[in-house]
């Protein structure tokens, strides 16, 4: 049912100053988006997501810190066969805007960017033109062979209307899949991104009016693992089918040491939920990376990754036996598919961020994918060393890449 005069008055900012045919154009734009009813279900969302925000900033007043169960990823006893309890999470929708501008200050055209994506973007000097998410698939298919077990694989892109949902399939259809036989897609959801006042914001561009809108934030990926198809099949039951009972999930815009994934699977079968992280060995309130730590209150302990505007100062003082400071997210996890399945990540609203100009900033909302570890009944941390991984978020990291690729050979799972 589409919208009506009223309904889009109330709920679209400055709609009753606009001429009737702005009007018009905005509610053909809105209706081709989402019902009415989408969009009350969006407004609800955003309170939750902000009640949950407020919670989290006041997580530490009452509770208190430990330091987490932890696992050091050179203590790992490897058996291959752990691998076979797995489905492999690609997480590869990031829009990469600051890996972008930075290209272009290089001198990159606008041309040589029309299929920019930031996980398929080639490493300088690497085969072929290979980007990391190209090298974590043939990584995967080449483990798979090892294992002989098909590893259900499912990379996550942006929403349907952006590059990364464009470039990413075609490029893996064109590489036939880089040899892995179980392999699936699954593009984000996009959201309305709502004002303070929780209003549609839009603006007309080119004649055309566009809203503001954002993906389901780092959560949303494992989300989508929850939704089924016309035939009532989710990607998660997907995985089952096909004999895995666990998650492993990775960034498809880093290298990293290839046991790494062996280690994981084999440490991950220790926990119901675990993340893997980096020790620090100081930790300085300016250290802007999230923290595990575990969060003990009336209602037990929990596993949390902490945000900078979250911890405190006993966050940054706690230590292991070691003298280690607490570990940095790396964004993999591993965990049971009962433990998502259970658990649906709570609603989750970021910093505020920019809409569009002449509007006040105001939060995305959608999911964290840090929150996936914390109901775990059994939840531990698996630490690697720094010099194991490596992530691009500039051009300046892409040639880091490489070095790291080729350190860890990773040209022999390419060819």
């Amino acid at each position: 049912m589409s919208w009506t005069q009223d309904q889009l008055a109330d709920s679209v900012h400055e709609f009753s100053k606009q001429t009737a045919s702005v009007q018009d154009a905005i509610a053909d734009t809105i209706n081709s988006f989402c019902s009415y009813e989408t969009y009350l279900d969006s407004v609800t969302m955003r309170a939750r997501a902000l009640k949950n925000t407020e919670a989290g900033q006041n997580l530490l007043a009452t509770a208190i810190q430990k330091f987490p169960v932890t696992l050091s990823s050179e203590e790992v006893t490897v058996h291959l066969d752990d691998l076979k309890s797995y489905g492999i999470v690609i997480t590869a929708g990031g829009e990469g805007e600051r890996l972008k501008v930075s290209l272009m200050e290089q001198g990159f055209t606008a041309e040589q960017l029309a299929d920019f994506t930031k996980a398929t973007w080639p490493l300088p000097d690497f085969y072929e033109g290979f980007g990391a998410l190209q090298i974590n698939l043939a990584l995967l298919a080449r483990l798979s062979q090892k294992i002989g077990f098909d590893i259900p694989v499912i990379v996550t892109t942006g929403p349907a209307n952006t590059d990364t949902a464009r470039v990413i399939p075609a490029i893996i259809e064109k590489a036939q899949g880089f040899g892995l036989k179980n392999i699936r897609i699954i593009a984000q959801d996009e959201r309305l991104h709502l004002t303070e006042e929780s209003q549609i914001a839009w603006i007309e561009e080119d004649g055309k009016i566009a809203l503001a809108t954002n993906p389901d934030e780092t959560g949303g990926p494992l989300m989508k693992l929850l939704e089924e198809d016309a035939s009532g099949v989710s990607p998660l039951a997907w995985i089952e089918s096909l004999g895995a009972s666990r998650i492993m999930v990775l960034q498809g815009t880093a290298v990293y040491n290839p046991l790494l994934i062996e280690q994981i699977a084999s440490a991950g079968k220790q926990f119901d939920g675990m993340g893997i992280g980096i020790s620090r060995s100081a930790f300085p309130a300016s250290d802007p990376y999230g923290t595990f730590v575990t969060v003990s209150d009336e209602d037990g302990d929990q596993l949390k990754i902490i945000e900078k505007n979250v911890r405190n100062s006993d966050t940054e003082s706690l230590t292991d036996q070691n003298g280690k400071f607490l570990p940095f997210n790396t964004g993999f996890y591993a965990f049971t598919t009962e433990l998502l399945k259970n658990n649906p990540l709570p609603d989750y609203a970021s910093p505020v961020k920019i809409i569009f100009p002449g509007y006040e900033n105001a939060e995305k909302v959608g999911y964290a994918a840090t929150d996936v570890i914390a109901p775990a009944e059994k939840a531990g941390v698996l630490t690697i060393p720094e010099s194991d991984f490596a992530v691009i978020k500039t051009a300046a990291d892409l040639p880091v890449l490489t070095v790291a690729a080729n350190k860890f050979n990773l040209v022999q799972f390419c060819k």
